[in-house]
C-alpha cells in the first residue's frame, strides 16, 4: 500500500514551528506534495514533491528506449525526472522557488504565513460575532469555512444573500444545505484592513 500526504494548501504552513505538528505522523507516508504556488509566494504552477523510495516510482514511470539513454543518467551522475513522470520533460518550475526562499528567507517567509492567520482569526471572530453566520469547521490555517445559518435567516434568504451587488463572491463548497462559503487568506497583497469591508460587502 502507499500512503501518500497531499499537503497542497497546508503544507507551506509548517515552515513555522507552531504548526508543525499538523506533521506529526508525516515520516510514516510514502510521499509528502505541496503546492507552493498556493500559498508560498510562487506563481503558478509549482509542486513540491518528496518521495521516501524514488525506485517504486521511477519502475512504474521509466521509460528508456535508445534514443533517450545517455552516459550521466546511467551512471547516476544526475536524476533524470523523465522517470519520474509520464512526459519526456518539464519547466524549470525549481527555479522560481528557489529565487522565493533566496528572496524571502525563513523569517520573512514564516511572518507572511502568520500574518494570513492573523487576518483569518480576525475575519473568523468577524463571522461567530454574528448570529446570521455559522462557522462550518474550525478553522486551523488561514481559510475560514462559514455560511448563512439556516436556523437564523431560513433557505431562500440564504441564497438571496449569497449573491451580491458589488460583484464579489466566494467560492462554495458542498457541505450540506445551504453552500458553505470559503473565505481564504493567502495570497498578496490582503493586509488586516481588508477583512472589514469584506464583511460589510457580504452583510446580508
Amino acid at each position: 500500500m502507499w500512503v501518500h500526504v497531499d499537503a497542497a494548501y497546508a503544507g507551506s504552513a509548517c515552515i513555522c514551528p507552531e504548526f508543525r505538528h499538523f506533521m506529526d505522523g508525516v515520516e510514516g507516508a510514502n510521499s509528502f506534495s505541496l503546492n507552493a504556488h498556493k500559498w508560498f509566494l510562487t506563481t503558478l504552477d509549482c509542486c513540491c514533491l518528496w518521495v521516501k523510495d524514488p525506485s517504486a516510482l521511477i519502475k512504474s514511470l521509466s521509460t528508456n528506449p535508445e534514443f533517450l539513454r545517455n552516459k550521466a543518467t546511467e551512471s547516476r551522475q544526475v536524476v533524470d525526472y523523465k522517470d519520474w513522470q509520464i512526459t519526456l520533460s518539464r519547466r524549470f518550475r525549481a527555479l522560481k522557488l528557489w529565487f522565493v526562499l533566496r528572496s524571502y528567507g525563513v523569517a520573512n517567509l514564516r511572518s507572511f504565513m502568520r500574518s494570513h492567520v492573523e487576518m483569518a482569526k480576525l475575519f473568523e471572530g468577524l463571522v461567530a460575532m454574528d448570529k446570521r453566520f455559522e462557522i462550518v469547521v474550525p478553522r486551523n490555517f488561514a481559510m475560514v469555512c462559514f455560511r448563512v445559518s439556516p436556523k437564523a435567516m431560513g433557505m431562500r434568504k440564504s441564497k438571496k444573500a449569497e449573491r451580491r451587488p458589488s460583484g464579489r463572491s466566494l467560492s462554495n463548497a458542498i457541505w450540506s444545505p445551504p453552500p458553505t462559503k470559503r473565505r481564504p487568506h493567502y495570497q498578496p497583497p490582503p493586509t488586516t484592513g481588508d477583512a472589514h469591508p469584506l464583511w460589510h460587502q457580504l452583510d446580508p
